[in-house]
């Protein structure tokens, strides 16, 4: 009688491990059906696109339809879609079960300067989009007075002096900010205490250093309205104490 009951507690323990065993097996296949063939990539969306359509950058990503949610390589998205100057990858994110968002930002041309042979054109953090921009430079600001030491097209541009790239970037976002880029020519930083603008209209417009450019910035779109007003154009604005705004006109005027 012993030895039945020791026989069928060997039977039952290999029966579970067998039943264990038929589970493991179900739960390995569910796994790799979802992995291979249930979650996978329907929907793309892009996010930030303004020069490229959502199928270019869908297209220059890499990234296939029907590819594994699991398998999605971001630091490969990232790489590819970045070949463009144009494209900086902010976020690759999954939406499960079947969607991919791709945040971008678009970089915008708003300046350029000579380099050599080369006319590089720059957004507004100083990245290099083009070295020809010849067909760009009557609706960019012309930026004159740094010693360029390096400059790749994607990659931010290198000055002997790195203080000056990023006063050229600060003052450049301001600029975007108060929607006065359309209204600059040109913008000299040869000397950092004596950073000065000209205007379309040849106003010469001293900023003084890069502090307080916030203030700078409200100053000058204050005086250009007020100054168009009077009729004036030219002369020199001076903002660089942050505080007061003094303009004087051209002689003669």
């Amino acid at each position: 009688m012993a030895k039945t009951k020791v026989d069928y507690r060997k039977a039952e323990r290999a029966y579970r491990g067998l039943w264990g065993i038929f589970i493991g097996l179900i739960v390995i296949v569910l796994a790799m059906i979802c992995f291979f063939y249930v979650f996978l990539v329907r929907t793309i969306r892009i996010v930030g696109n303004e020069r490229y359509t959502s199928e270019e950058v869908i297209q220059m990503s890499g990234l296939p339809y029907e590819e594994s949610m699991f398998l999605i390589d971001k630091e490969q998205i990232r790489n590819n879609l970045e070949t463009s100057p144009y494209l900086e990858v902010k976020e690759i994110t999954r939406i499960w079960p079947f969607t991919v968002r791709i945040t971008v930002h678009e970089r915008v041309a708003v300046a350029y300067t000579e380099y050599g042979d080369n006319r590089l054109v720059l957004d507004e953090k100083g990245y290099i989009l083009t070295k020809d921009g010849i067909y760009y430079q009557d609706t960019l600001v012309k930026v004159t007075g740094w010693k360029i030491s390096e400059a790749n097209i994607g990659e931010k541009i290198v000055t002997e002096e790195p203080s000056i790239a990023n006063s050229y970037a600060t003052i450049m976002m301001k600029l975007g900010e108060y929607e006065l880029l359309d209204r600059v020519e040109g913008l000299d930083i040869r000397d950092l205490l004596n950073i000065e603008l000209t205007m379309q209209d040849g106003m010469r417009v001293k900023l003084g250093d890069s502090t307080s450019v916030d203030d700078k910035m409200t100053w000058l779109s204050q005086m250009l309205i007020e100054l168009e007003k009077e009729g004036y154009s030219g002369g020199v604005l001076d903002l660089s104490s942050g505080n007061t705004a003094v303009y004087r006109p051209e002689q003669g005027k």
